[in-house]
């Protein structure tokens, strides 16, 4: 299962289908892929009829605002030592992923430039949607961030499957977005610590030494 933003992709797919002419290809796909999302909604909004009402089919969470405002709130709060004062990996999150964001953005542009792809289109919109983010309803939790972007990154992974249509810098590029996503996620990441320590639990013969 994938969220309603999956639709997204579904339409850069079907524009690609379309510029090649395969209108009854172009059919059949968002018939299957618009209908799994109706189906989804109308399962959502019955089991949640009762506490909900009719707003139930058509909630929208509202965690889109102006373009970087989010982020801004989010780097001005932690400067002010208000954003978890007591949870300092929050903050070095809350500082760190969304530079990665705009490193994944960069990495979007650039890829569709060079080798434009329903993959690569798609992953310039998710961008889009990610520096969009607000702070109330988003970025009051990075963890909020982390789940609301990761098909930024799934659409950079299928670009990245792709490398050998790329020219050497582009490749180089993708390898060093991919390191300083890995070094996010076992060193910048709220819950890194926690990656860590199950990961090496994994290793035999390794154990996790905290301080």
């Amino acid at each position: 299962m994938v969220r309603e933003t999956g639709i997204l992709f579904v339409l850069t797919v079907a524009g690609a289908a379309f510029v090649s002419e395969r209108p009854r290809d172009i059919t059949r796909f968002l018939m299957l892929s618009l209908g799994a999302v109706c189906l989804w909604r109308l399962y959502v909004g019955w089991m949640l009829f009762s506490d909900w009402g009719a707003e139930a089919f058509l909630f929208q969470p509202h965690g889109l605002g102006v373009p970087m405002s989010g982020v801004a709130t989010l780097w001005s709060t932690i400067a002010r030592g208000h954003y978890y004062p007591a949870v300092a990996d929050l903050s070095r999150a809350g500082i760190w992923y969304p530079i990665l964001l705009a490193a994944a953005t960069i990495v979007a542009v650039v890829a569709a430039i060079a080798a434009p792809s329903a993959a690569s289109i798609a992953a310039v919109g998710y961008a889009a949607i990610a520096a969009s983010l607000n702070f109330e309803l988003v970025w009051l939790h990075v963890g909020n961030a982390q789940r609301a972007t990761f098909e930024l990154f799934v659409m950079l992974a299928v670009v990245s499957l792709g490398g050998r249509s790329f020219g050497p810098r582009i490749r180089w590029m993708l390898i060093a977005f991919w390191a300083f996503t890995a070094g996010y996620v076992f060193f910048g990441a709220f819950d890194a610590p926690y990656i860590r320590e199950r990961l090496l639990s994994t290793v035999p013969g390794m154990r996790f030494i905290t301080p």
